[in-house]
């Protein structure tokens, strides 16, 4: 029989639970969202990321379910 280790250290993304990996949300100012957000003790999980034209940063919602900011840098995407 195969033995399964439980890993104590979870990914901000949640990549090993069932069902959704996360929601983002679009935000026109991540760095304000984010003061807002932990100004009322929400709690991040990453620090800001660019990737491919966008500013992204993960935070913790209900039950511990990975949420995400996303703010678009490209002007030209709408």
């Amino acid at each position: 029989m195969d033995k399964f280790v439980r890993c104590n250290v979870e990914h901000p993304t949640n990549l090993r639970r069932r069902g959704y990996n996360h929601l983002a949300f679009r935000v026109g100012d991540i760095r304000a969202a984010a003061e807002h957000l932990t100004a009322h003790g929400v709690k991040m999980l990453s620090d800001e990321m660019d990737y491919i034209s966008r500013r992204l940063r993960f935070f913790e919602g209900p039950e511990g379910i990975t949420l995400e900011l996303v703010q678009w840098v490209d002007s030209n995407r709408n």
